[in-house]
Formats: structure tokens, C-alpha cells, sequence
């Protein structure tokens, strides 16, 4: 009796192994019917499938699909559709999406055979506490400054705008079996809604900074927004620079202002022979504000015996920078002073007669 069970058993056995591999031939594994274990090698449709929904295809299926791994929803459960994860054969990832291989070309120091600009591709928002990208020193070459950046980016006109309905990822394959309803797709990517989003066109982009736009495929740019972070930094350090430069020009102005009120007022309640008693002077530098050099001006008393007549300039905590002797030491004479080794800041030059001070200006050293 238990010989007669064993052999039974085994015929069993024999004729499951038969089905399955018949089915298997077929192309298709089939447990139960809605038992979901479903496997295909011959057809697009047939997959994995998991869950306890009765429908033949379960809550989830996995199937090879559009030459990668596709995980889609069936009809009836919740968020139906297809790409829910697709990776792609050549290491493509799309959530959300089918995974499009775009563009492929050599990586470089990562070390991989071929990569993508958009090994993984999300159709969607997507959050992380954090996001890092590839930027230390030892991985970088052809370094140097962002230059004159300020005017490329006055030509960038930001708008505002809405997604409208459209398909990134391309038609179905039409060349699948068309007898499974309950299959869904999910091809309409970018859907409408009421959110309004800041930002630039591709094209735009392209025109101006082409580093900073890419093609996902022949139809759509995209644009690296990150890259333009060094940018602004860069235009405003440029934009300080000239704020800067003009603030320092004012204030030079009114320091000048300043010098001639209180020259004026030292000059108020003189008699003529005061002012004939006062001839030897200095006079405004010019140009001033000034970054290589500047010519300084001065009128020494004809009547007084000069042995030695220099102009010496200081910074303004009173240390000697240069001392430049006068060739001419009557009437009117002026020098050609090369302040380029001066640091930026105010000095004050002094005409000094014999020794004895007889006039001061101040100038305003840039750069």
C-alpha cells in the first residue's frame, strides 16, 4: 500500500514537472491561477506577479518590458500604471517613467565603461535631507576664475510658468499582445496643474551658458540649475566690485568737497598781505581716485631761498611711503607719482620747504 502511495506520488511529481515544463517551453510558468507567480521568456505581457487582489496580475508585476525590468501596477489597484521602476538593460533608472539610455559616453575618473548624463531619471518630485555632487580639488583640472560673468547674466530673462500634459518617454510598444485589459501605462510624465515654477527656458540656457543645458533626447532640454549658483557668486563679487569703486569716487568727491570748504574758510578774513605771505601751496592730485599714477601739482613762493623742497606721502597712520624730491623749487612745477606699489587706502602728501611743512592734500589709492 505505501509502494502503490510512493508510486503515485511520484507520477504526480512527474506530471507537474511535465506541465511546468511545458509551460516553460511556452514560454510561461503558471502556478495557479491567481496565484500570481507568473513568468515569462517568449512575451512583453506575462511577469511576477504579487499580491492578493483577484486579478490575474495581483497588486504588483514585475516583467521584462521595453528592454529592461519594468515593476507596474495593474488596473484596479491603487496608482495603476506602468514604470513605477523601469532599469533600463544598459543601467538606466526611471521612477515614475520609462528609463531613457539618452546619450552614452566615456565617464572619465569614475571609472565606468559608459555612463549617461541621466543614470537615474525621476518623473516627479523627489526629497533627500541632502544632495552632494563630485567637487574636490584632486578630481579637477583646467581650473580657473569665473570672469565678466555679470553681463551674461543680464541677458537671462527668468520666467514663471506652468508643466503642461507631456509624454518624455515615448509610444507604447504597440507590437505587444493587446488581451490584457487590465494593463495600465503611465507614458504622460508631466501632467498640468496650478503650481507655478520659476526658472528659464532650455534654449535660453543653451544660448547663454550651453555648459549648463543638456538633451534628454532630440526633444527635450533640461537644465542644471545647481551651475548657476557659482555664477551668481560670481556676478555679485563683480556687481560689489563696481559698487565698491563708485562708493570710494563719491567719498573721494566729498573728502574734496570738504577740503575746499575748509580751504575757503582758512582763506576767509585774510588781508593781501596774507595772501602774498601764503603763495607756496599743493594742489589736488589728479586723477583722483587713481590706481597706477597720478600727477600732483604745486606752486612754490618765488620770493623764499629754497635749499630743499620735497613731497613726502604717508598713509593715513602717519607712515612715510615715499619721499620725492622737487626739481623745480620756484613758481609753479608738477611731478608724475607711481603709487602702483601703494596699497588701496587714503594717503596724504605733504609739501615740506627746508624742512617746514607748508601745504597737505589727501588722494584715494584703488585697487
Amino acid at each position: 500500500m505505501k509502494k502503490m502511495k510512493f508510486t503515485t506520488g511520484v507520477l504526480i511529481l512527474l506530471f507537474a514537472f511535465n506541465i511546468v515544463k511545458t509551460n516553460a517551453q511556452l514560454g510561461k510558468l503558471k502556478v495557479t491561477q491567481y496565484g500570481h507567480t507568473l513568468v515569462g521568456y517568449n512575451t512583453n505581457w506575462w511577469g511576477l506577479s504579487f499580491g492578493n487582489q483577484s486579478t490575474a496580475y495581483g497588486s504588483w508585476n514585475i516583467q521584462y518590458y521595453d528592454q529592461g525590468l519594468n515593476f507596474w501596477k495593474p488596473t484596479g489597484t491603487p496608482f495603476a500604471g506602468d514604470y513605477k521602476l523601469h532599469i533600463h538593460d544598459q543601467g538606466f533608472v526611471g521612477i515614475n517613467g520609462k528609463a531613457n539610455p539618452g546619450r552614452v559616453r566615456s565617464c572619465g575618473f569614475l571609472g565606468w565603461s559608459t555612463c549617461s548624463n541621466f543614470r537615474l531619471q525621476v518623473f516627479g518630485n523627489a526629497i533627500a535631507n541632502d544632495w552632494y555632487t563630485f567637487s574636490d580639488s584632486s578630481i579637477k583640472e583646467n581650473v580657473a576664475p569665473i570672469q565678466n560673468v555679470l553681463t551674461q547674466l543680464l541677458k537671462m530673462t527668468p520666467i514663471e510658468y506652468n508643466y503642461k500634459a507631456t509624454n518624455l518617454t515615448g509610444a507604447k510598444d504597440t507590437s505587444a499582445p493587446n488581451n490584457l485589459e487590465d494593463k495600465e501605462t503611465s507614458n504622460q510624465i508631466i501632467s498640468t496643474d496650478a503650481k507655478r515654477r520659476y526658472g528659464f527656458t532650455a534654449q535660453q540656457v543653451k544660448r547663454v551658458f550651453p555648459n549648463l543645458e543638456e538633451e534628454f533626447n532630440e526633444n527635450v532640454g533640461v537644465v542644471n540649475y545647481s551651475g548657476f549658483v557659482p555664477l551668481l557668486v560670481a556676478g555679485v563679487q563683480e556687481q560689489y566690485k563696481i559698487i565698491d569703486s563708485q562708493k570710494r569716487k563719491i567719498d573721494s568727491l566729498n573728502l574734496q568737497i570738504q577740503n575746499l570748504r575748509q580751504e575757503i574758510i582758512n582763506w576767509q578774513g585774510r588781508t593781501i598781505n596774507d595772501l602774498e605771505q601764503s603763495k607756496t601751496k599743493l594742489f589736488q592730485n589728479n586723477p583722483n581716485p587713481f590706481d597706477g599714477a597720478t600727477t600732483i601739482s604745486y606752486y612754490i613762493d618765488e620770493n623764499i631761498s629754497v635749499q630743499n623742497a620735497v613731497i613726502e606721502v604717508r598713509d593715513i597712520m602717519g607712515n612715510l611711503q615715499n619721499t620725492i624730491p622737487l626739481g623745480d623749487r620756484s613758481g609753479l612745477g608738477e611731478i608724475q607719482f607711481d603709487g602702483s606699489q601703494l596699497n588701496m587706502g587714503y594717503y596724504v602728501y605733504t609739501l615740506k620747504i627746508n624742512g617746514s611743512t607748508k601745504d597737505s592734500k589727501m588722494f584715494l589709492k584703488e585697487q
